[in-house]
């Protein structure tokens, strides 16, 4: 019998491009990026292409790229980040949150949850109010999940970023579930921080990232070495992140593709991307 996967809300398989990146790394001598010797040099530079592959993806700068080993850290990361600048204060996030969102938080602050309607979207104007309300501690960081891992549920992220901004609150958007289904202009979002993993877009296990917005005031949630300019301590993951790099690559390339095919096919004409 045939069987057909259907699984992609929960892992992606490799994409092609990935798993020939991944094993024609391995082949390589191994050596840390950190280092000033040649070997140390050439790793450094593929660590840097998978970077620019990955910001060109999300259009963001490849230093507000931070490398994680997964969308479960960058969350945690982001949650701990954030609310050390505001200790004791609430974290605001929908009851639909993924697991990742509620337990990091939760291990932080105080939890104030929003409910959500029969479509599992948050109310903005719900959302405002909170805000606006004196009468409650302003929240130290607000979660909002761009779509739903469960249901496909779809928030309005920008209306929450712009909301959150005006108040004067950071926002955190698990891009996770939408990064390669629905296009991520995180430059024209604006959010603090998004999380996106590797192997939600045809990358492997073991790499993800936190895009820490340009100006972000953010404490390092793993500590002990220099790595990511001093935001994410450890040795880089270089084969899984070589990986991620190939598969961002890789999308970019059918993303272009496809606004040129919808270009042609309406007869207008797209510049240089």
């Amino acid at each position: 019998m045939t069987r057909t996967y259907l699984d992609h809300a929960s892992t992606t398989p490799p994409r092609p491009e990935a798993l020939a990146a991944l094993l024609e790394w391995m082949a390589l001598p191994a050596a840390d990026p950190g280092r000033l010797h040649e070997e140390g040099r050439v790793v450094r530079d593929a660590l840097e292409e998978a970077r620019q592959h990955v910001a060109t993806l999300v259009h963001v700068m490849p230093r507000e790229v931070v490398f994680t080993s997964g969308a479960t850290e960058a969350i945690n990361a982001a949650a701990w980040g954030a609310t050390r600048q505001r200790p004791g204060a609430p974290v605001l996030f929908a009851a639909v949150e993924h697991s990742a969102v509620r337990d990091a938080s939760a291990r932080l602050a105080p939890s104030d949850i929003m409910a959500v309607d029969v479509s599992a979207r948050i109310d903005t104007d719900v959302l405002a109010a909170r805000l606006r309300d004196t009468a409650q501690a302003q929240p130290s960081l607000v979660h909002c999940q761009w779509a739903n891992h469960e249901v496909g549920t779809l928030q309005p992220v920008h209306d929450v970023v712009r909301l959150c901004h005006e108040a004067g609150v950071p926002v955190h958007v698990d891009a996770a579930a939408a990064c390669g289904h629905v296009p991520l202009d995180l430059g024209a979002l604006e959010a603090d921080l998004v999380s996106i993993s590797a192997h939600k877009i045809g990358g492997v296990p073991g790499a993800g990232a936190l895009i820490i917005r340009r100006g972000s005031r953010f404490e390092p949630f793993i500590v002990g070495g220099e790595q990511e300019r001093a935001r994410r301590a450890g040795l880089e993951a270089m084969p899984a992140l070589i990986a991620f790099g190939a598969a961002a690559a890789a999308l970019s390339a059918d993303d272009q593709r496809l606004l040129h095919k919808e270009a042609r096919r309406a007869g207008t004409h797209i510049a240089a991307l």
